[in-house]
């Protein structure tokens, strides 16, 4: 600190003048420690004032001077920090951001208050400049005051008038760390490998470290409900139920340091089913995918589903799981819409799952394959007397004489209706030991350019699983005379069959 010391010689000479500055600032640092009076300002005049002037700056320690007087006056040489730009922080609760005035002397502060104008030292008239002897704690601005970080720092208190003398003091300013205001949100998750960050909510930028109650190790356990991964934040769920997750977190230059707890819940995983509506023609056996959860690995059960059918007249639904990929089996009785209702019931960690679709049967729709003719088959002595081409069939018979002839069809399963074999409007009747279809009459007479007529017929054909049309196909039969005399005489030698 440096005293004017002309303004002090002056005061200390026992004559009568005023000063050249007619008002000698004196500014106390911890005046409250040493003097009710300090901080004053002393217009003396006189011979017998100058004197007590010398008293007090006597007894409170003047005339010491730099930064180590144990006085608490302040050099004229001080750190003049100027011009700094100041660091906006966010208001707490509790302190107003439009303080009237901080009096000057030892403040207290919370690192993130807001920032707060200084009132100049008790009695000072002229301008005064402040100045931060540490701005990693304080800023200045004028006379507003930021602060920066936590700890201690001292404030300087000048003249502004760099002619006027240049008595200052200083006072202390204590930033105390804030309390980083922790908490832990209650974290849910699914059991059975859903995974979450642990994130807890906190002012500070502090490691913090996580640990969980009920925790799985690698052994495992009955209750084992969750586990951390090994970089201490990912939280894995496993089995159904609750825990405890506690956040300790260090303290920083800022910060104090602190422990809080949150819960972790972890509930049983939802079930997914995949079934969608179906719509296919009938058959009596369809086999219906289905992709589900069946298997409880943390708990190894096995659930088995129920399915049910809206309409019963539909058919009936079963579950098989022994066949290949797990599906539902669908025993068909007749074409039909229903619903169908697949239901999982709940396990230790796996919820309860239900999933209705529509599924359509719709009816079969199927032209049937019909009955062709196949081959001919007579009952004279040569067999080569028969002609079967394309659809046209020849016969070669003897004159006068009736003749049975054998038609024969093919076979098919798909056809459902009824058949007929016909021949110039009269219907065959059917060999049961042969299968073929008689005509045990025809006459041995020449039919000339009218052939005889032969049509295979299946009826249509309709019942619960569809509706299958009738087909039909047609033949024309020519009766000939044997044409060479020489061949009718194996009609009398012999004589048909």
């Amino acid at each position: 600190m440096v005293v004017n010391v002309e303004a002090v010689l002056r005061a200390c000479w026992p004559v009568s003048f005023v000063s050249r500055s007619s008002d000698v600032h004196f500014f106390y640092d911890g005046a409250a420690k040493r003097s009710s009076n300090a901080g004053k300002v002393a217009k003396l005049r006189g011979s017998a004032l100058p004197w007590l002037v010398c008293l007090m700056l006597t007894a409170c320690g003047g005339g010491g001077s730099g930064g180590g007087a144990t006085g608490g006056f302040s050099g004229a040489d001080s750190d003049k920090s100027a011009g700094l730009e100041a660091v906006t922080l966010a208001p707490i609760s509790g302190i107003s951001t439009s303080d009237p005035g901080v009096k000057f002397g030892p403040v207290s502060r919370i690192f993130g208050d807001p920032p707060f104008k200084l009132d100049p030292p008790s009695g000072v008239s002229g301008p005064v400049k402040f100045y931060s002897r540490d701005t990693s704690v304080a800023t200045i601005a004028g006379d507003m005051v930021t602060i920066v970080g936590a700890g201690t720092v001292r404030i300087d208190a000048q003249s502004a008038d760099p002619s006027a003398p240049q008595i200052g003091v200083w006072a202390e300013l204590t930033v105390k760390k804030a309390q980083p205001i922790l908490s832990m949100p209650t974290v849910t998750l699914q059991a059975i490998g859903e995974s979450a960050q642990l994130q807890a909510r906190t002012k500070s930028n502090g490691a913090i470290k996580y640990a969980v109650s009920n925790m799985r190790t690698s052994t495992g356990a009955a209750g084992d409900v969750a586990f951390l991964d090994k970089d201490g934040r990912t939280l894995t769920a496993w089995s159904a139920g609750t825990a405890t997750i506690t956040a300790t977190q260090v303290p920083t230059a800022n910060y104090e340091g602190g422990t809080v707890s949150g819960n972790l819940v972890v509930e049983k995983r939802k079930s997914t089913i995949s079934l969608n509506d179906l719509t296919q023609p009938f058959a009596v056996r369809l086999e219906i995918p289905v992709g589900a959860e069946i298997y409880d690995e943390v708990s190894d059960e096995w659930r088995t589903p129920t399915i049910t059918l809206s309409n019963a007249d539909v058919g009936s639904a079963s579950w098989d799981a022994q066949t290949g990929t797990p599906h539902i089996v669908l025993n068909a009785s007749k074409a039909g819409i229903t619903s169908l209702t697949f239901s999982l019931p709940a396990t230790a960690n796996r919820a309860a799952a239900i999933k209705t679709v529509k599924l359509t049967l719709t009816p079969i729709i199927e032209a049937q394959p019909g009955r062709q003719l196949a081959f001919v088959k007579g009952y004279t002595v040569y067999t080569d007397d028969y002609v079967f081409k394309d659809n046209v069939v020849t016969l070669n018979l003897c004159p006068s004489m009736s003749e049975r002839v054998d038609f024969s069809f093919t076979e098919s399963m798909n056809n459902a209706g009824t058949a007929h074999v016909i021949l110039n409007g009269v219907e065959l009747s059917r060999d049961g030991t042969t299968g073929n279809y008689v005509a045990p009459n025809i006459p041995g007479v020449a039919t000339g350019d009218a052939p005889l007529k032969l049509r295979s017929v299946v009826d249509t054909y309709s019942d619960a699983t569809g509706t299958y049309p009738g087909t039909e196909f047609n033949y024309f039969v020519n009766v000939n005379i044997f044409p060479d005399p020489r061949l009718v005489e194996k009609c009398y030698a012999t004589g048909p069959r």
